[in-house]
């Protein structure tokens, strides 16, 4: 991996009750939503799949960057889910996971579990599913896909397909209402990483993938920054809220600092017990 550059797995559970995109509609939209939250935080996106119930991307950036996409995109989500449905709720089940990818094998494997998801949901291969990335890696027909330049086109038409007056550059390309990944996605990058589309195509079906990377997710300890990182880094959020650390919290404040350290700082149940003080239980109510 480059040196000074973090790489992170981030993906969101499978919503138990429920599904978030219900009709090609509604992914269109969030394909349209990546775009406009990638603009508004400091990231790199390699690869993705959007799948009904969950989300799964490959990036790099600081873990606060990481966060402050997924934020914009949830914050798109439920309003666009209130406009079209007049109700947002089941995003209350959408939890968020960031993962830290410290190797170039694990970044070659997480890939292929990304890319993968249609395949093990009985839907499609990846190559024809529209909603992910799949299709953009060794593909030599990607730069004959029929598209238009966002500069070329009349301003109110993409802010009505948006549904946005996010500004986005104008060398991005839509095609169909959707702003095309290539645009955004450093597809090159993964390409660089698996070296031929035969080594890329060995990957994608393997058939063990998932196991693989699942138990080393599990057995990965999540805390991105050592004790004193993070307490200088909480500064900011002790200013905010007005308190001089922990022990100056109300309960409140408290435990939504719990949660905050391990959504916003990736921090462990371990290491919140160490820096907060909190018991168990609390942490585990909260976490």
């Amino acid at each position: 991996m480059k040196r000074n550059i973090s790489y992170w797995h981030f993906c969101t559970n499978s919503i138990p009750n429920g599904i978030l995109f219900k009709d090609r509609e509604d992914y269109k939209a969030v394909m349209n939503f990546i775009p406009i939250a990638l603009q508004q935080a400091d990231v790199t996106i390699y690869c993705f799949v959007i799948m009904s119930n969950h989300v799964h991307f490959l990036l790099s950036g600081a873990r606060e960057e990481v966060y402050k996409f997924y934020l914009v995109l949830k914050k798109l989500l439920k309003r666009y889910l209130n406009d079209k449905y007049g109700d947002s709720s089941v995003m209350d089940q959408f939890t968020d996971n960031i993962i830290a990818v410290m190797t170039d094998e694990y970044f070659r494997n997480v890939t292929a579990y990304i890319l993968r998801n249609p395949y093990k949901a009985k839907i499609c291969d990846p190559y024809r599913y529209r909603w992910g990335t799949a299709a953009l890696y060794f593909n030599p027909f990607l730069s004959l896909v029929r598209s238009e330049r966002i500069d070329s086109m009349r301003v109110r038409s993409v802010e009505k397909m948006l549904r946005s007056r996010q500004k986005l550059p104008g060398k991005y390309v839509m095609a169909d209402g959707i702003v095309l990944p290539q645009s955004y996605v450093n597809y090159q990058f993964i390409e660089n990483k698996f070296g031929t589309s035969l080594d890329f195509f060995e990957r994608i079906r393997y058939w063990n993938q998932e196991n693989e990377v699942e138990e080393v997710q599990e057995k990965s300890e999540r805390s991105a920054f050592s004790d004193a990182e993070l307490l200088a880094k909480l500064q900011t959020d002790f200013e905010d809220h007005h308190v001089s650390g922990f022990a100056d919290m109300d309960p409140t404040t408290f435990r939504k600092f719990i949660s905050k350290l391990h959504r916003k700082y990736g921090a462990s149940q371990k290491q919140v017990r160490r820096l907060m003080g909190a018991d168990e239980e609390l942490i585990e109510r909260f976490y």
